[in-house]
Order: structure tokens, then sequence, then C-alpha cells
């Protein structure tokens, strides 16, 4: 979200005079598919389409915002119409995974909105598709799944242990560092020479809740890839915890909304990693 902790709305980091640069990795695969020749185009749901994430990560492609499925399939004719050379198209679908968030991953509103997506695209895309230049390829994936919660029993975590902030690293404001990560994978940044004591405090705490692992077991376990990144060392805490099947962490901020989510994603269960993948050469 480019945002502070507690905020559910985008960009709110520019108030702040916070750069892009400064947050997100600098590797842009759309300036290395344009090196290659490959001109890129990005179709996003309008409310996504300009903001600081989306034109840092974006950069080197187009990007074009749509209302709806029907008018990125419009936009995504004219853009097969009026190809040159090689291309790379993606449309982006929001309203799947907001569903799942809302009302969990299993709901009926949500098998309804998949059904409805699957339509759209049925009805819309597939008549958009046959003016694509040959050869062509579609794919059709989800980035990831999603585990229910019950957001009733979040474990708020400075509630369970509220003498932890003590024992937490500060910011630059000289206040305590609230978790990085998720809810589904919470990531603790720890004054030295503690890290152990409140490890084990908070597995006492947490019970069969969740893990608490030092995170330099994960890195080593290859969790964070096979060679992470120093800007990545340096950003990770010393304690990461992974909650159990059905389980999430928050943090109980002043200015936080109420945690409502009923789907979660992030966590290392099979349900949130895996995903499908759908092919279809066109011809």
């Amino acid at each position: 979200l480019f945002s502070p902790v507690f905020a559910r709305e985008a960009d709110g980091l520019v108030a702040y005079g916070v750069d892009p640069a400064l947050v997100y990795p600098p590797e842009r695969f759309y300036r290395r598919l344009s090196a290659a020749g490959v001109a890129s185009a990005i179709l996003l749901p309008a409310p996504l389409a300009h903001s600081v994430y989306t034109r840092t990560f974006c950069n080197g492609a187009l990007v074009t915002p749509f209302q709806d499925i029907a008018d990125a399939a419009t936009r995504l004719q004219y853009l097969l119409e009026h190809q040159r050379g090689p291309a790379f198209y993606m449309i982006y679908v929001d309203s799947v995974d907001a569903a799942m968030h809302e009302h969990g991953p299993e709901a009926e509103a949500v098998m309804s909105e998949i059904q409805r997506v699957l339509d759209q695209l049925e009805q819309h895309l597939a008549p958009a598709l046959r003016v694509a230049p040959q050869p062509a390829l579609l794919l059709l994936t989800a980035d990831h799944g999603q585990i229910a919660v019950d957001p009733q029993r979040a474990i708020t975590l400075n509630r369970l242990w509220p003498d932890l902030e003590r024992h937490l690293r500060r910011g630059g404001d000289r206040r305590p560092l609230p978790p990085s990560g998720s809810p589904r994978v919470t990531i603790l940044h720890v004054q030295p020479g503690v890290v152990a004591e409140v490890q084990a405090q908070l597995q006492q705490r947490l019970a069969d809740r969740a893990a608490v692992v030092m995170t330099s077991e994960l890195l080593a376990a290859g969790y964070f890839g096979p060679q992470p990144s120093e800007r990545l060392r340096a950003r990770l805490g010393e304690i990461t915890i992974l909650p159990a099947p059905g389980e999430a962490i928050i943090w109980d901020h002043p200015h936080a909304k109420p945690f409502t989510y009923r789907g979660l994603h992030g966590g290392l269960t099979s349900v949130e990693m895996l995903t499908e993948l759908a092919a279809l050469a066109l011809s």
C-alpha cells in the first residue's frame, strides 16, 4: 500500500516524504522486457492503476486502467489490433481476492464471484483474443490462495503480552517498531540480547496457535530463496511468527481500523501457497 502500518488506503507515505526507491527493490521486470524488444501493457482496475506501487513496479510498461472486464477486453483488443512486434499483456482482476478477504475463501459469495469472473472472461475476453497476432499464448492464474480465519479470534499480540513493546527495537521516532509481514507471517524486530527470551516467552503464550522461530533459521533453510539479498537481510526482524491454520496475528495500533478479514494469505499452508495455472495456445 505504501502507507503507514495502520492505514488501509494506498500512498499514505507520500505525505511523509518517503522515497519509493528506499522501500521497493530496484529490479524492474518490464524494463527487462523492453530491453529485449518486448512491449508491455498492464491493464488494472482503475483504483490501482496510478498508485505509487503501480508507477514504481510497472515502470517500462503502458499502464491502462479499466472499469470492468468488458472494458478491459475492449482495451486489450485495441492494443492487439495495433500491436507491432512481440508484446506482453497482463490483465489483473482483483474482485475474487477481495471477496475472499471479506467473506472467507469457501463462502458462497466467493464461489459466485469466481463464476461471474469466468463467465465474463468467456463472454468478453475470448472474442477479443481472436485478433491476437500469432503465435500467442494465454495464461490464466491466481497469484496465491487463501485460508479461512475468524476475525473475532485473531490474536492481538500486544494484548497477549502487553510488555512485549519494551523488547522491540525502536524507529526514527523512538517508538517501538510494530511487527512487519502480515497476519499470517508476523516478523518482530527485537532488541539485541533478549531475542531468545522473547522467542521463548512468545511460544509459551501462543502455545499451539503459532510457531515462533528465529528468522535466521528460516534464512538458513532457504525460506527466503537460495541467495537472499543483503538489503532483505537488513530489513528482516529477528523473530518470525507462523500462525497455525485458521489463526491470524494482529497488532493493536491506536489508529488501526477493526480487523475484519475472513480470508488471508501469506502463510506456509498449501492452500495459501499453491494455485492453479491454465495455459492455452491461441491459433
